[in-house]
């Protein structure tokens, strides 16, 4: 199985691919997904893919052939949802099994909280994806 995780040089994502690095059973079966790559972490046997969730078609090659994505959610922004619907539409059309999204606690389109509103609008976009999920609810 290939997992690939977003946010690599991040907090979460990142201590995710210590952890799976730990676990990794060969090479090829971690994927990180930086937005740089002089960033990313140099964790052993593990794969970097370079995708901004703005670029579909770089989104698309950095989740080709893989069963299991870590979508770390993209960070506040105005585009905050479009991003998420790129990344997601593109984990659909490279065929991902399995998405993992760090969501948020309350998370609803009709949250008063702005951030739970943008993660509830993104669980909706990934129900309608097609693709199997797991959210994650994330609480200050």
């Amino acid at each position: 199985m290939r997992i690939a995780v977003t946010g690599a040089t991040g907090k979460v994502g990142g201590e995710v691919a210590r952890l799976l690095t730990i676990e990794a059973d060969g090479e090829g079966r971690l994927r990180l997904i930086v937005r740089d790559a002089a960033r990313a972490p140099r964790e052993p046997g593990a794969e970097i893919a370079v995708a901004d969730f703005s670029d579909a078609a770089a989104c698309r090659a950095a989740f080709a052939d893989v069963d299991a994505l870590l979508l770390v959610s993209a960070g506040e922004a105005v585009d905050r949802i479009e991003q998420h619907r790129t990344a997601i539409t593109a984990a659909a059309e490279a065929g991902v099994g399995h998405i993992v999204y760090t969501s948020f606690l309350g998370a609803s389109p009709s949250a008063e909280f702005t951030l739970a509103r943008d993660h509830g609008a993104t669980e909706q976009l990934l129900r309608d994806s097609g693709v199997a999920w797991t959210f994650l609810r994330d609480s200050f």
